[in-house]
């Protein structure tokens, strides 16, 4: 297998500061790591040597000779994320640049057990490596993030939820995998491990605190601040779904009242569907009544006007579909808001299933946090465009495991 325990602690930070940002100056590196320039001469040359990063061209002379660009090389090694979550599943190949060479996603059923879910997925790495010409001993290791509670020493997860197939509880996703692969593996809360991706990838010395929240079956989120995550007691990533939004609301699982994932969640607005018209459809099928109905654009909903219509209109004419929706993120933005209030981040990338199925929903979103903002701050903190977009978790884990070698 590909090691990195050949670098020193001063050039791992110099190959971790180039993998972040693309490419980087060597003036930069000198003034970040805070390195005389001939010892970042000396350090760089030998990352050269030792195949990892290479000279990728000039910026403009401000007198003297152009300024050397570094960046990574894209062969050097590869890593293997793996994101196991309710809704899908998926596996990315990265090489040695962070870049994904490979991707592939399922969606989970009532048949999705552990172990052919795990096997399914590694057969498909394999053929995907066989294809790409690349040999295990070129893969540096295996990142997995995965929904919590989970042990991240020996990868069995805890008392997880809403997932379609019931025997996820206590699976041994470490067992599981080493089957197949005898490469490292490092596994882990998968939220957290998208909260520290974006962190490093988007760093911005003004954002320190930067957390992650997947909106699907359940909700989960990661916390990371001045780069280190910010552990939940357990690796409970859905403590945030079981805060309580109303006091006497419907009975949870968890054993509380009025949970914000009974309400926010795919399946929450489902149930306040069929409150509303007694009748089961899915919220796929809710949303394309919408899209029916209003025959909306993208601009549109950025039209505070055009929402408020979409609400009035729907109050009148009893339009069960965006009713439904409205309520459960009308729920959802009260649940942000609180979280937001509680831990003030200075960024919270939203994405997931929920978010990922149509515009209409983070827009809505952003409609009612505006309102409780009074307009204020939203747009600085709240985005859905991470770094890594919809592959955050996966390439999260990819990006931990690489951290996790580095010991960085």
């Amino acid at each position: 297998m590909f090691s990195l325990d050949n670098l020193n602690q001063k050039e791992k930070q110099i190959y971790k500061a180039i993998i972040t940002s693309n490419n980087k100056l060597k003036k930069d590196i000198m003034t970040e790591l805070n390195l005389p320039k001939t010892t970042a001469n000396r350090l760089l040359q030998s990352l050269i040597n030792k195949n990892l990063i290479k000279e990728i061209g000039t910026d403009k002379s401000t007198g003297g000779r152009p300024p050397i660009i570094y960046g990574s090389k894209e062969d050097s090694f590869y890593i293997i994320g793996m994101d196991l979550a309710r809704s899908y599943s998926e596996v990315i190949i990265l090489n040695s640049s962070l870049k994904i060479i490979f991707n592939h996603k399922i969606t989970m059923t009532e048949t999705s057990t552990p172990e052919s879910v795990i096997n399914y997925l590694s057969s498909k790495i394999k053929e995907a490596l066989n294809q790409l010409h690349i040999n295990e001993d070129k893969i540096l290791g295996m990142g997995i993030g995965t929904v919590g509670p989970v042990n991240i020493k020996t990868g069995i997860l805890g008392n997880v939820t809403n997932f379609k197939n019931n025997s996820w509880s206590g699976a041994d996703i470490k067992s599981l995998v080493s089957k197949h692969f005898s490469f490292p593996l490092f596994i882990g809360n998968g939220a957290n491990m998208a909260a520290l991706g974006e962190f490093h990838f988007n760093y911005n010395p003004l954002v320190q605190k930067v957390a992650y929240v997947n909106l699907g079956l359940g909700i989960r989120y990661g916390l990371v601040v001045n780069g280190k995550i910010i552990k939940n007691p357990n690796s409970k990533e859905d403590a945030f779904g079981h805060m309580t939004i109303k006091y006497d609301g419907d009975s949870c699982p968890c054993g509380n009242n009025g949970c914000l994932e009974l309400y926010a969640t795919i399946g929450g607005i489902e149930k306040i569907y069929k409150k509303y018209s007694n009748k089961d459809i899915s919220l796929d099928l809710i949303v394309q009544n919408i899209k029916d109905e209003f025959k909306y654009t993208k601009a549109d909903l950025s039209n505070t006007k055009f929402i408020e219509h979409m609400i009035n209109y729907s109050e009148k004419t009893n339009n069960f579909s965006f009713k439904a929706l409205n309520e459960g993120i009308r729920i959802l933005s009260l649940g942000l808001n609180n979280f937001s209030n509680l831990i003030n981040a200075d960024r919270i990338v939203i994405n997931g299933p929920l978010i990922q199925l149509d515009y209409i929903i983070y827009n809505l979103l952003c409609y009612h946090l505006k309102n409780i903002h009074n307009n204020g701050s939203v747009d600085s903190i709240y985005t859905t465009e991470g770094y890594f977009k919809e592959n955050i978790i996966s390439t999260g884990a990819a990006f931990t495991m690489l951290l996790n070698k580095l010991q960085l």
